[in-house]
């Protein structure tokens, strides 16, 4: 039985060095959002409005230009847009597209989270609703740093 007990004491000290294991991720730091900021290029990683809508907006290329415009490329086919800051504190943006399917993207939107990753947006409509009891019907756009 004296024998046991080391043998116990040493397999519960060894589990201690392998179960706390540390995560080694490196979350993305979030960046103030201003037009510099959010200038770039961005891929659609999701887009859920009435439903999942990602694969429809997954093969553009989106530039977002520090001058307010948006270029769409598809292939060899461009589409212009236009962009800009919907409120003072640079928390909502405005996307304004005239071409189908892009258009679907058009209104406010309120700036969830920026990072050197991504842009993560919701309907500025939601922002503002609290209403825990209900859940959300809203659209939301991560657009993905290309």
């Amino acid at each position: 039985m004296k024998s046991v007990i080391p043998f116990f004491i040493l397999c519960l000290i060894a589990t201690q060095f392998i179960a706390c294991k540390k995560e080694t991720t490196n979350p993305s730091t979030p960046l103030l959002v201003t037009a510099a900021s959010v200038a770039g290029n961005f891929t659609v990683g999701s887009f859920v409005s009435t439903g999942s809508e990602t694969s429809t907006f997954s093969s553009f290329l989106f530039t977002f230009k520090e001058d307010g415009t948006i270029v769409a490329t598809k292939g060899s086919d461009t589409f212009d847009g236009t962009w800009k800051f919907d409120d003072g504190n640079n928390t909502e943006i405005k996307i304004n597209f005239s071409a189908f399917p892009l258009s679907q993207l058009n209104g406010s939107w309120y700036v969830e989270d920026l990072t050197d990753d991504h842009l993560y947006l919701k309907d500025s409509s939601e922002a503002d609703d609290n209403d825990d009891d209900h859940p959300s019907t809203h659209s939301r756009l991560e657009f993905e740093r290309a």
